[in-house]
């Protein structure tokens, strides 16, 4: 393992590097909350970069999500739908979502917009599997997906627009600029889909084509005030609307409902506005200061239902990182957030506060690495927590490394869960799980391979269910467990490249002994592609094992493999053309029970470089 010392002050540096593909010397921050080379990593991680994103063509997150290891992503029927995250099985909130290290979270429900998340604007992501919450708190039971967007590399300008089938069409500009020590970069964007019919349900004015639109501006500015001192400022919001269909009823004097019509749709506002202080005291002292703040307002319009749900997010940290020794380093900090739901409904509570200190120890030898870390957590809505990890790396050679992990976690009851209007339960626990991993793991100047076996237990999962009285209302009555291998294969040549995982699991109710709901025990992709001078080709298969549309596995959901071809054309160092057709096979499936998703389709798009 490598004695190389990365300060976190350093950020701001190599987030400002060019994007290339992962090798050894490729940094990632997420796993330890500090700079560290990936073949360094005590943990099962993958990485896509914006080269990868550009090369796939993948304009919208839950394509790029699903290419991902132990990623099953899903909306309500194609482009701008809601998006369900399920890795390793786990729910979707036991997976934490950040976008440049912010939570984005809605409180109400614990879902993330990532569907207004614009795919061109991401520099990479990195997904780090297994529990973090030892480092970062609630949610991150089964994952941490750390988003990261686009920062100056370079004095230049760009523009780019594609049109493809169903009616997309989307444009963006970029300007970056870096002049002496000050880097700073703006990219603004517009999609609009025409969409096709999402829903089986044809009833009323449910039979027709659910549109969406979506705009977004990023822009953040990075100013080095000497060689100790650096300041960084961002902004980044979306605007998107998105039809959906329903059912709508009407209800009489005693509560019998009949259907009527109705054209229901979403708007939703992302925002996430931060600033960070990096202070580089000295070769082994560094201080990060942060502050942000995050909105999701979701509004349901046009129904029967309309409703409102803002959360509003203040967080402030302060991280330390320390290198004691030659063989220890630690990173340690404190940070406090607070969550604020407005909303028409008449929640019993709306706001809530919470307050952490977190400490990571790292031994590192020329030989054995140990990782030991612990968290506290104090929520006024549901109490304290204490989570703890282990980590060993043994290094079997200069390119090889076995890792033994286990940790616990919680993910924390949502507004929805306590305080919805006459059914939350304000006396539920958090969620609970330990887990642990052993992978085996392979890095070279080209390629890299993952071999993961994974366990994980969750207790006193919260689920909705008629109380004595008749009523829903949600209580901590289940428990799942989560188990699986996991493969990870990549292979980059000069003009070749593949790149391939495999997941195998079985997650399970405990107390039923039931496939747990839209999970699958197979999830397969692979990515290929070739280079011949200015021409490129590529193909991706993507493919997963049949679900369960229900709790007690009644309806089934058919398992599928979607082919998509790409090719690429570069004219000059300036101006790229690029062509792709999706689902090549016209396979007609579903993701979700109930919701269609695109059949075959053709896309084609132009940037320039100035």
């Amino acid at each position: 393992m490598s004695k190389k010392i990365i300060p976190t002050a350093l950020l701001a540096t190599f987030t400002l590097c060019s994007h290339a593909v992962t090798t050894m010397d490729t940094i990632v921050v997420t796993a330890n909350r500090t700079a560290v080379p990936i073949s360094d990593v005590l943990a099962p991680i993958s990485i896509i970069t914006s080269d990868d994103i550009e090369r796939l063509q993948l304009s919208n997150m839950s394509d790029i999500l699903t290419r991902m290891t132990g990623v099953q992503s899903y909306g309500s029927g194609g482009l701008g739908s809601t998006t369900s995250l399920f890795i390793r099985g786990g729910n979707t909130e036991h997976s934490l979502v950040l976008l440049d290290g912010i939570r984005i979270s809605s409180a109400s429900n614990g879902g993330s917009a990532l569907q207004l998340i614009d795919t061109s604007s991401i520099d990479r992501i990195e997904l780090v599997r297994g529990p973090r919450t030892s480092l970062y708190g609630a949610d991150a039971v089964s994952a941490v997906l750390n988003i990261t967007t686009k920062k100056a590399v370079n004095n230049s300008a760009a523009i780019r627009t594609s049109i493809g089938g169903y009616g997309e069409q989307k444009s963006s500009l970029r300007l970056e600029t870096i002049q002496n020590n000050t880097q700073a970069y703006v990219q603004i964007s517009h999609e609009t889909l025409g969409g096709f019919d999402r829903s089986e349900n044809d009833s009323f004015s449910n039979k027709d084509k659910d549109e969406f639109r979506n705009s977004h501006l990023q822009a953040n500015l990075s100013q080095r005030w000497n060689d100790s001192n650096n300041s960084q400022f961002s902004y980044q919001t979306s605007h998107g609307k998105s039809d959906f269909d329903q059912v709508c009823n009407e209800y009489d004097a005693s509560f019998n409902p009949t259907e009527v019509a109705c054209s229901p749709y979403s708007e939703t506002i992302q925002e996430v506005l931060s600033a960070k202080n990096l202070f580089f005291i000295n070769n082994e002292l560094n201080i990060a200061a942060n502050f942000s703040r995050s909105i999701d307002d979701s509004e349901i319009l046009g129904s029967t239902t309309d409703a409102t749900f803002k959360t509003t997010r203040h967080s402030y940290s302060l991280t330390a990182d320390a290198q004691v020794s030659s063989i220890l380093k630690t990173v340690s900090g404190v940070e406090s957030y607070s969550e604020e739901l407005n909303s028409s409904n008449n929640y019993q509570e709306s706001k809530r506060q919470n307050n952490a200190a977190f400490s990571q120890w790292m031994l590192d030898t020329d030989v054995i690495e140990i990782q030991l870390g612990v968290r506290y957590d104090d929520n006024e809505s549901y109490g304290s927590n204490v989570t703890r990890s282990v980590v060993v790396g043994r290094n079997l050679s200069s390119n090889w490394l076995a890792i033994a992990s286990w940790g616990e976690a919680f993910r924390a009851p949502t507004f929805n869960d306590l305080y919805w209007p006459t059914s939350g339960n304000p006396n539920l626990d958090p969620e609970s799980s330990e887990s642990y991993d052993i992978t085996l793991k392979f890095h070279n100047e080209n390629s890299h391979f993952y071999a993961t076996v994974f366990h994980n237990s969750v207790d006193n999962l919260i689920a909705w269910a008629p109380n004595s009285s008749g009523a829903w209302q949600p209580s901590n009555i289940n428990n799942a467990k989560m188990e699986g291998v996991e493969l990870e294969l990549a292979y980059i040549a000069d003009s070749f490249s593949l790149q391939t995982n495999y997941t195998w699991m079985e997650p399970k109710d405990t107390n039923t002994g039931k496939q747990l709901q839209n999970r699958s025990k197979q999830l397969m992709n692979i990515n290929a592609d070739y280079t011949l001078s200015a021409l490129s080709f590529g193909l991706t298969v993507s493919a997963q094992d049949k679900s369960f549309a229900n709790s007690n596995n009644s309806t089934e959901l058919a398992g599928f493999a979607i082919l998509d071809l790409r090719s690429t054309y570069r004219n000059s160092q300036n101006l790229k053309f690029d062509f792709a057709i999706t689902n090549i096979l016209d396979k007609e499936y579903q993701r979700r029970n109930g919701f269609n998703e695109a059949g075959i389709a053709a896309k084609a798009g132009a940037s320039y470089t100035f």
